[in-house]
């Protein structure tokens, strides 16, 4: 059984929060740096969401998105005014086995402690003013009702860049950009980067979820010929972030926007489970790093 938790925490900026301009306006990694370091500082914290063996992280940090298209870059490095009120979330893998309301308030200090300290992140102060938590419901997992029509469509729309590997899809993207043609990964691609990320989670050696997981890949071969591109607003932005740790910048670029991709109703409507719990995963290369955030639709012809 899945067990995924989304702590959420209402935050107001006491000061203005001012990000680096070598951070290139992407304000997620100058929160994760943050709030990871104060999670790694915390000795009690850092024992129950401790990593395993195999497993690339056992939660993921959600900051404000910042997204804003214009011809400085893809996301704002405009500071928080002071008063603007935000969510700052963490997901948890495997939550239900320890104490919540002590986690929760772990997870609240660790928030409040990245405020506390002046690093390569960011400079400024804040307050947490209230909480709240949510569950992965088991239902995303049930197959939804194909429509009648031969065909529906299945929209992503990505919040953070999507990173593929360590460079090569970018150059791809750049080349198709400047030839005019919109650079989109194929279907069977997303399916097996999301399959890798779903084998992250400790259900993963289940049989049961092993088979689903093995399946959705046989099924994703076989539907990439009957898939086009029907709409596509994609383009690669190459940015980078600040680590406070080797406090050097390093490339987290991606591509980012939205596509729709038109095939088989019934094949589509079995792959949808698989996204819905990528929106909590995440999908791609540098997820820690907040990148590789997307909602994901499926709509009727």
């Amino acid at each position: 059984m899945i067990q995924l938790k989304k702590f959420s925490y209402t935050v107001i900026a006491s000061t203005n929060l001012v990000f680096p301009e070598n951070d290139c306006g992407f304000k997620g990694s100058a929160w994760h740096g943050r709030i990871d370091h104060a999670i790694q500082k915390n000795p009690a914290l850092k024992k129950l969401l401790k990593r395993e063996a195999g497993l690339a992280s056992l939660y993921w940090i959600s900051a404000p998105i910042d997204f804003k298209n214009d011809a400085t870059g893809p996301f704002s490095r405009e500071p928080y005014a002071a008063g603007l009120q935000f969510e700052i979330a963490i997901t948890v893998v495997g939550a239900e086995a320890v104490n919540l309301p002590h986690l929760s308030t772990l997870l609240a200090q660790a928030i409040s402690y990245a405020g506390a300290y002046d690093t390569a992140g960011f400079f400024g102060k804040f307050s947490i003013t209230a909480s709240s938590e949510a569950n992965f419901p088991l239902s995303q997992l049930q197959v939804p009702t194909p429509s009648a029509q031969s065909q529906n469509q299945l929209q992503f729309q990505f919040h953070t860049m999507l990173r593929l590997g360590e460079g090569g899809h970018m150059r791809a993207a750049q080349q198709a950009l400047t030839a005019g043609q919109i650079a989109v990964p194929r279907l069977q691609t997303l399916v097996d980067r999301q399959i890798q990320r779903a084998h992250t989670l400790p259900v993963s050696d289940a049989p049961t979820f092993n088979t689903w997981l093995q399946t959705l890949q046989a099924l994703a071969i076989d539907t990439e010929a009957h898939t086009s591109v029907v709409a596509a607003s994609v383009a690669p932005f190459d940015v980078s972030r600040l680590s406070a740790k080797i406090r050097a910048t390093q490339p987290i670029g991606g591509l980012l926007g939205t596509f729709t991709f038109a095939g088989p109703a019934p094949a589509f409507a079995e792959l949808l489970p698989l996204f819905k719990l990528g929106e909590w995963l995440r999908i791609g290369r540098k997820t820690g790093l907040g990148l590789g955030q997307f909602s994901v639709s499926l709509h009727q012809q």
